[in-house]
């Protein structure tokens, strides 16, 4: 039975030591996810400067045009203005969807962490309840699908990193356009005054977009700032888990001292009760010689009150022939010749009854002594 538990225990250590180590790997798995967050605030940071740059250089631009042909550069300007509002607000839409992407995986982060508790918490309890049979198949299980969705968590980030640098190289294409665009208007040298309050107007819509755009940048920080306190919590956990472990090997360890202690104790049990095995044998055997020996005593007995009996048997009738012979020496004078012959023969009875008694007073005497001798 011991070496049974000692089984049991040994198994369920192996099986949180491999629960421990997917716990870690799935933390370097959320390493990695918080380190492709951060490759996305960078991009969109990039995004950002890029903006601002094209914002700049409008602005520039909008200054140093002159106004000779400002009809035609201004309706050319239009339809390039319109295609940058249209990619900015392609960019801006592309931004929200990557915040929206980043609170996704935020949210997800957030639920494999919430089940990786769980998980922990299960772990916790198999170790502190050591008769919990709790199924570690079925968390393993679980592990592994967890596994499964940051890969697949981290494939979908390589794709979005992929469309982002599609769209670096986009931007970077406009903005080779926008210097081809600048020396040719630098030759025109058109003035815009009627479109520079659209443009500061733009301006003013662009510093709007960058301040929502830093409101959601710190958005993101506070959303790392959380992760990280989250990371540091697991890795606390893991330190007590660690800690527990370590108790249960000291418990262990007491366990195998019981172990021998309880040995040694069964061992002299066995030696005891063999010990008392044989005392009882003898202690049997000596009852069986008290009870015949008690048996031979009322045997005994009963032939020492048969032989009393006997005794006064003969006593009453050696008084009646000591009365009769009484009586027959009082008449002895009358009947001596007479009964001379039955005198002699009567005396003759009473010496061999006196010598019989004798004999049997000493036979009583000497069966005492060795009832005495054998008690």
């Amino acid at each position: 039975m011991h070496n049974n538990d000692r089984f049991q225990f040994e198994e369920r250590e192996q099986k949180l030591h491999e629960l421990s180590e997917a716990i870690e790997k799935q933390i370097q798995l959320i390493k990695k996810a918080e380190i492709s967050i951060k490759k996305k605030e960078e991009q969109c940071e990039k995004e950002e400067k890029e903006l601002k740059t094209l914002l700049s250089q409008i602005q520039l631009q909008s200054k140093e045009y002159e106004t000779k042909a400002q009809i035609e550069i201004g309706k050319e300007l239009e339809d390039r203005e319109s295609t940058i509002i249209n990619k900015k607000f392609e960019l801006e839409a592309r931004k929200r969807e990557l915040l929206e992407r980043e609170a996704e995986i935020d949210a997800q982060t957030q639920r494999i962490i919430s089940e990786k508790d769980k998980i922990s918490s299960s772990v916790r309890s198999s170790i502190n309840k050591p008769s919990s049979k709790e199924p570690i198949a079925r968390l393993r299980a679980q592990l592994i699908i967890k596994e499964k969705e940051i890969e697949l968590q981290e494939q979908a980030c390589a794709k979005e990193q992929e469309e982002i640098s599609k769209h670096s190289h986009e931007i970077e294409e406009v903005t080779q356009q926008l210097s081809v665009e600048k020396k040719n208007l630098e030759d025109k040298k058109i003035e815009l005054e009627s479109k520079e309050k659209e443009i500061e107007s733009q301006w003013s819509q662009a510093n709007q977009v960058q301040e929502s755009l830093l409101k959601e940048e710190q958005k993101l920080n506070e959303a790392t700032k959380r992760a990280q306190d989250e990371y540091f919590q697991l890795q606390k956990q893991i330190e007590e888990m660690k800690e527990k472990i370590a108790l249960a090997e000291l418990e262990e360890k007491d366990l195998e001292i019981q172990e021998n202690e309880l040995k040694k104790k069964e061992q002299e049990a066995i030696i005891q009760a063999e010990e008392l095995w044989i005392k009882e044998e003898k202690l049997r055997k000596e009852e069986n010689q008290l009870a015949k020996q008690e048996e031979d005593l009322r045997k005994k007995i009963a032939e020492a009150e048969q032989r009393d009996k006997s005794l006064r048997i003969r006593r009453e009738f050696e008084s009646e022939l000591e009365l009769r012979l009484q009586g027959l020496l009082m008449s002895e004078d009358v009947l001596q010749r007479k009964n001379w012959e039955e005198l002699r023969v009567l005396q003759d009875c009473v010496s061999k009854i006196q010598a019989k008694e004798q004999e049997l007073k000493k036979r009583e005497q000497e069966l005492l002594e060795q009832d005495r001798h054998k008690k």
